[in-house]
């Protein structure tokens, strides 16, 4: 007697290392995108400060030449050689590059697509010499895509920022891929963030609407009943993405899912 055939299934592993039931672990992520994203229009009352305090270079040299190195954390170009160095050097997580790629790269896709709408100058745009501190808040929404044809004048598409959401979306990739590493993760994102403020690429209110995107974006990929299920198919058990528990977070070892 022949077995009935079985449908087909996209399903390449049992499924996620960490219960598809609870997304409790994730709620942190969750609260602190949307912190993030009701101080951003809380930092416009300091943006111009800010922005002043970095036109006028005081950093010292050493560390200013660390920060504009810090941008391969947040380019494209930088991202994708990130990936492909753990593809080559750490074979055993390939199957969880295409959430990697996700977080970052469809970060700065999002916020791609909100620029089409959003006008604001940029701080290079503006001479801090003599420009009065209510100029910066000239903001227009581009409701109908009007100004569509000019979107290659990066002038006038300073908010929210590409570099920090693709910066913050690689770097809570990172943490649950090599939790080992979170704080240097952290900290490469946070060099990548204030380098955009270092070479008046976009003001502080500018970087945090990115970092509110990206958060934001994660939590939907690693939502076991969003994007989540879909990549956790595509992951061995035990050896993708594992969302921390609580413990985690306080600084105990980290235990790899069996």
């Amino acid at each position: 007697m022949n077995p009935e055939p079985q449908e087909p299934s996209l399903k390449l592993y049992p499924g996620p290392a960490w219960s598809a039931r609870s997304s409790k672990p994730l709620q942190p992520l969750l609260w602190f995108g949307v912190a993030v994203m009701l101080l951003s229009p809380l930092a416009l009352f300091c943006d111009y400060d800010i922005a002043v305090w970095f036109w006028e270079d005081r950093l010292p040299g050493d560390f200013r030449k660390a920060i504009y190195i810090s941008e391969f954390f947040s380019h494209g170009l930088g991202v994708a050689m990130i990936i492909t160095g753990i593809a080559i050097l750490v074979p055993e997580k390939r199957w969880c590059l295409p959430r990697l790629a996700a977080l970052s790269f469809g970060s700065g896709a999002i916020v791609t697509i909100l620029k089409m709408f959003i006008l604001r100058r940029r701080p290079n745009d503006f001479d801090f010499a003599t420009a009065r501190e209510d100029s910066i808040y000239q903001w227009s929404l581009d409701a109908y895509l009007q100004h569509v044809a000019i979107f290659d004048d990066s002038t006038l598409r300073s908010f929210p920022s590409g570099h920090a959401a693709t910066a913050v979306g690689l770097c809570i990739g990172m943490m649950l891929l090599f939790p080992r590493g979170r704080i240097y993760f952290v900290c490469m994102a946070t060099l990548a963030c204030t380098e955009r403020l270092l070479c008046q690429a976009h003001f502080l209110s500018d970087v945090l609407g990115g970092v509110a995107v990206a958060t934001l974006w994660s939590y939907i990929c690693l939502h076991p009943r969003m994007l989540g299920v879909l990549f956790g198919h595509m992951e061995p058990e035990g050896r993708g993405f594992k969302v921390p528990n609580v413990d985690d977070l306080r600084g105990k070892p980290y235990k790899r899912a069996a």
